[in-house]
């Protein structure tokens, strides 16, 4: 992750997950009604059954996990990088949550298959 300056945002409430136990055992409550924060294991996304994977690109990310990452550290408006933009799932994930995207692409086709990828997962 690149940051401009020495800050590195984390907006935890942007990321929340359900608790998986109704309520704490001890106190009777969870800590916070809006879940809690993710810890650094997540649970791996199956994504080659939705619509979102292209099948032309051997390391597609899910978009979702993407989506997660860009909350995580993003606010509305900002700029989302990505030197390898691949299939656009970075791209795809920063347009639908109000981030503005640059990307890099060395490869002509995954560059053109991508710029279809993202029209067709932004306009819906």
């Amino acid at each position: 992750m690149y940051s401009k300056g020495m800050e590195f945002p984390f907006h935890a409430d942007a990321v929340r997950v359900p608790y998986k136990m109704k309520k704490n055992i001890r106190q009777g409550a969870h800590n916070n009604p809006l879940g809690k924060v993710p810890t650094d294991v997540w649970v791996k996304n199956n994504h080659t059954a939705s619509k979102e994977y292209v099948g032309w690109h051997s390391t597609q990310k899910p978009i979702p996990l993407i989506e997660r990452m860009v909350l995580a550290h993003t606010k509305e408006g900002d700029v989302v990088l990505d030197f390898f933009a691949g299939s656009g799932a970075t791209a795809i994930a920063a347009l639908r949550n109000g981030r503005k995207f640059i990307g890099c692409e060395i490869n002509d086709v995954y560059y053109t298959k991508s710029l279809d990828h993202i029209k067709k997962l932004t306009d819906d």
